[in-house]
């Protein structure tokens, strides 16, 4: 029978767990599930793939998805754990905005909270101590990974900042950060409404317009000392985002 008092709960931990298997089978939820969900990985490693997104998670590493998002997971060495809970969907607009799922990199306290949360719920705690557990639970795990974004986002700019005149690649600053490069992508996407090669382009161009005003190299010379490999390219970016050439913008503020 199905307990009214707990449905009625603002919020509800729905279950707690880990893959105690060598090997945890494949899940497939072609319509998502009817709980929101965090899944780390405790061993080996797996494809993860969330509606058209797809990730290779090593350990160390998790997703979270919200209930009614597409998701998919197997590996051959898989294992893993994970907590999945109900709330009112106001509390995850709050805090997620129009995220339906992202990737992140574990937090230190994640393991020890977690064996904690799965005492409690394996004992005799009561369905509105469990909702407060949980809730905190939820809370803390919300503002440790969401934190972690903030910091990788500060990493790849000062990334940037320090490396605009040399060759950068997605993968290079994917490894600098320690995180796989579409998912990198795809963070840097949706807290900063462009994508990384845009803002390296703002950069290195910024730069430029910089050397151009109160330097005397030449045009090419300062092409390449930004990052630029070839004239053209330069000029044709330079035009792009400023609205002139390189030459005319110097004679213009001379």
């Amino acid at each position: 029978m199905e307990d009214k008092r707990k449905k009625a709960l603002p919020f509800t931990l729905c279950a707690v767990g880990k893959c105690w298997e060598k090997q945890q089978p494949a899940i497939k939820r072609p319509h998502g599930a009817e709980w929101h969900q965090f899944i780390w990985v405790i061993g080996g490693s797996g494809t993860f793939r969330m509606e058209n997104e797809t990730f290779v998670l090593k350990e160390g590493e998790g997703a979270f998805t919200r209930a009614g998002i597409p998701n998919f997971y197997e590996g051959e060495d898989l294992r893993t754990e994970w907590f999945t809970f109900d709330c009112d969907e106001a509390f995850l607009n709050y805090v997620l905005g129009d995220k339906d799922y992202f990737i992140f990199k574990v937090p230190s306290f994640l393991r020890r909270e977690t064996e904690d949360l799965i005492r409690s719920a394996t004992g005799n705690s009561t369905s509105l101590e469990l909702s407060a557990l949980a809730y905190s639970y939820v809370i803390k795990l919300f503002e440790a990974v969401l934190k972690n974004e903030d910091t990788i986002i500060t990493k790849v700019v000062d990334y940037m900042q320090n490396n605009y005149h040399a060759i950068v690649s997605l993968d290079g600053i994917a490894e600098e950060v320690g995180m796989d490069k579409f998912a990198l992508c795809r963070l840097y996407k949706q807290k900063c409404g462009r994508t990384i090669i845009d803002d390296l382009l703002k950069i290195r161009i910024g730069k430029a317009k910089r050397m151009l005003r109160y330097g005397n190299e030449s045009v090419e010379n300062i092409g390449r000392a930004c990052g630029f490999e070839t004239p053209s390219y330069f000029c044709k970016k330079f035009r792009l985002i400023v609205g002139s050439t390189p030459l005319q913008y110097r004679k213009k503020h001379m």
